[in-house]
């Protein structure tokens, strides 16, 4: 039985169609070579809508999207492309982490297994995608993973702020977000350094490796 405290709740929503725009490219972790873990035990049909802490509404599609939310937030938020095709959607998921997280999958493309997890805060208003591939060949792949959303604002968005730089240059010094740039003081062109307590042994002990890096992305 799916646990959460009662600042979370749950219900069942009907089948509905699969949206078809794609208006925001979002980062989506992935982690290779690893499957779904043993702990997800529990399971919970598909299409269900659920409450964060501060009562948004998560409406979580089969393949893992999120429909509406609140307000219609969303018209298809977080939907995921494999190599140029469609996750598919799931009657079942199985849960972790007290019912917060759903474990989704796995989807096959061809030697590559995908397994979503889709986590919704119950302290927070935040949610959380996990793509985790596992590739069943015994030969390296290579693969393409998209995740698209389109805002419900339909056109009416108002950014607050944007990226600056050239992430083509990712090679040649470091990419940071935002909130770090302001909170160093640092903007594109300045050097960070970065220290790492795993350096060299001395006579004396380990000395710390010290490296500068251009900012070329914020």
């Amino acid at each position: 039985m799916l646990r959460r405290d009662d600042r979370a709740r749950m219900r069942r929503r009907g089948p509905h169609a699969r949206p078809l725009l794609a208006a925001l490219i979002l980062c989506t972790a992935v982690f290779a070579g690893v499957g779904a873990p043993a702990d997800a035990q529990e399971t919970v049909p598909l299409g269900v809508t659920v409450y964060d802490d501060l009562d948004f509404a998560w409406d979580i599609d089969p393949s893992g999207y999120i429909d509406d939310g609140s307000d219609d937030a969303y018209d298809g938020g977080h939907e995921l492309y494999v190599n140029g095709q469609w996750y598919p959607g799931f009657e079942n998921a199985t849960v972790e982490l007290d019912g917060d997280q759903f474990v989704i999958g796995p989807a096959v493309f061809g030697d590559i297994e995908v397994v979503r997890k889709v986590f919704i805060s119950r302290d927070g208003a935040f949610a959380r995608w996990i793509e985790i591939l596992n590739n069943t060949s015994e030969t390296g792949q290579t693969v393409t993973l998209e995740v698209y959303t389109n805002l419900g604002s339909d056109d009416y968005e108002q950014f607050a702020a944007t990226s600056s730089g050239d992430i083509a240059r990712f090679d040649e010094g470091i990419a940071i977000g935002s909130g770090v740039a302001r909170g160093l003081g640092v903007s594109l062109g300045d050097k960070i350094k970065l220290i790492s307590p795993n350096g060299v042994r001395t006579a004396f002990g380990v000395s710390p490796r010290v490296v500068s890096y251009d900012v070329v992305y914020i």
